[in-house]
């Protein structure tokens, strides 16, 4: 082994419990004047500098509207620049935030049915998905594999779960595949049920749904996105109580690691936080992180986003959650730690992240939110180091990815 690497491995011993860089201190810069009601954080590329993308779903106080905010590096609230995208009293459900090589693409929810932002690299505009104007739609998602980009939607009327793919040159979206219905109802967020979220591997044809049946059942389906039509594979993760109507939003998360995939629910006001190995699909960990406050002292909803930091040879991998607290737990570990200094602890409303590698041993972690104490939208910015300190990526080669936890 050589020298620099048997130092790396030592330091990495006596750091490797180490969550934060020093004391939480987290920096907050306004980048919006409105208060959001839904945001999502992405990057426009992979360029370790690459200006930041927040979608901002907000009420001007008689129309809900969209708009797309650009943050230039250094990420400070300098030189911020936003597109109006939508402006109509039924616009909810904002999706999350897809790039391929070539362009971004969020889905949303207007007049109940499902619409897409795009951008192009150069202008924005808005597309429908056709078939989804005869019924009544309550959720979208979006996620991208090297199989394309896919939407997901819960047809409201139907009771199920529908999915669609982008087709080449942003000529529409093509109908993909579909599972619930009759005998199999699925609640959606105008249920009371929790409200589905869609993930696929960055470089490989796995791709999992996360969706509530209407027993109450919380279940994932897993299909294969090189293969038309697909083929699901149910499997029941934790039952909780039937839905009975809505009372507010129980929002999900989701995301696809590293031989494994993590889904986080609002669980009638319990954060729900869900671990699915690859090699153990039909034995998941459940996590009960605490209590979810949904009447914080800004917003009387609240929102939740997750971020990982992968570890080296010890797969020592680190999980972030966000609700109305800060949790941070590790992947084969029943601890979880609660930030107290995270600036949106106890406020309420919508959150997302990014995670940023600065190099091998330390990242910065973004959550996009309200400003606290006032109308608009906040990046609160802290530096986190790496749980193992011997190269993120597992490997000696030091390579890191700029944008490791962001679309």
């Amino acid at each position: 082994m050589k020298k620099n690497t048997i130092v790396q491995v030592i330091l990495g011993l006596l750091i490797a419990n180490t969550v934060f860089a020093g004391p939480s201190k987290w920096s907050s810069h306004t980048v919006f004047n409105q208060a959001p009601l839904e945001v999502k954080l992405g990057t426009y590329t992979d360029d370790s500098h690459s200006d930041l993308l927040t979608m901002v779903l907000w009420n001007d106080g008689s129309m809900n509207r969209l708009d797309a905010v650009r943050v230039p590096s250094p990420y400070n609230g300098a030189g911020v620049t936003s597109t109006s995208l939508e402006s109509t009293n039924v616009l909810f459900s904002l999706g999350d935030i897809c790039r391929d090589n070539e362009n971004i693409i969020v889905p949303y929810i207007k007049n109940f049915n499902v619409e897409i932002a795009v951008y192009t690299m150069s202008n924005w505009f808005t597309m429908s998905i056709p078939e989804t104007i005869a019924n009544d739609f309550d959720s979208a998602d979006c996620a991208v594999g090297p199989n394309g980009v896919f939407v997901s939607t819960h047809d409201k009327d139907d009771s199920e779960i529908e999915l669609f793919k982008l087709n080449p040159n942003l000529s529409g979206f093509t109908f993909y595949g579909r599972f619930g219905g009759v005998g199999n109802n699925i609640a959606g967020p105008f249920d009371g049920g929790v409200r589905d979220t869609l993930v696929m591997q960055r470089d490989g044809p796995f791709s999992m749904s996360l969706y509530q049946a209407s027993s109450g059942m919380i279940r994932t389906a897993q299909f294969d996105s090189s293969v038309s039509p697909p083929a699901f594979t149910h499997r029941d993760i934790a039952q909780e109580t039937a839905p009975t109507g809505f009372a507010f939003v129980k929002e999900s998360y989701g995301a696809r690691l590293r031989g494994y995939t993590v889904f986080g629910y609002n669980a009638a006001s319990r954060a729900k936080a869900i671990s699915i190995n690859d090699s153990e699909p039909s034995n998941p960990t459940v996590r009960d992180l605490g209590q979810i406050n949904n009447s914080g002292s800004q917003f009387n909803f609240q929102g939740g986003s997750t971020a990982n930091y992968p570890g080296g040879l010890s797969r020592f991998d680190k999980i972030y959650v966000e609700w109305d607290k800060f949790y941070s737990y590790d992947r084969d570990s029943q601890t979880v730690e609660i930030d107290d200094e995270y600036p949106l602890e106890g406020v309420g409303g919508p959150v997302s992240n990014c995670r940023r590698e600065l190099n091998e041993f330390e990242s910065e972690l973004f959550v996009v939110g309200p400003k606290v104490g006032s109308s608009g939208t906040d990046f609160h910015r802290i530096e986190i180091s790496s749980p193992d300190t011997l190269f993120a990526d597992g490997f000696e080669s030091g390579d890191v990815s700029a944008w490791a936890t962001c679309p």
